[in-house]
């Protein structure tokens, strides 16, 4: 569980679907409440640097279907005539 903090009240404030002003308030009140009880023990501590992380796109139904980008989406026609498919494409004929 990450717990939300200022910069992300601050990103949340004025998006669509946000509540705002005295409602924006109360639910930056409620809010804070989502965290850790003091003295939690946990299991593993994982840090990420986003920058690290490449941009992901997915073409499919499943996490395996995202590579890191650029690598293109398949762009080839699957077989219809298959019966047998790969994973991908069974994914673009679904995806159509």
């Amino acid at each position: 569980m990450v717990a939300p903090d200022e910069t992300t009240f601050a990103y949340l404030e004025g998006r669509p679907f946000v509540p705002r002003g005295k409602a924006f308030q109360e639910a930056v009140e409620r809010w804070k409440q989502l965290r850790s009880d003091d003295g939690a023990k946990f299991d593993m501590t994982v840090e990420l640097d986003a920058k690290d992380i490449a941009p992901q796109v997915t073409w499919g139904t499943n996490p395996g279907m995202s590579p890191a980008s650029p690598p293109a989406c398949p762009t080839r026609t699957p077989s219809a005539t298959s019966m047998i498919r790969r994973p991908t494409e069974r994914a673009l004929i679904y995806m159509g």
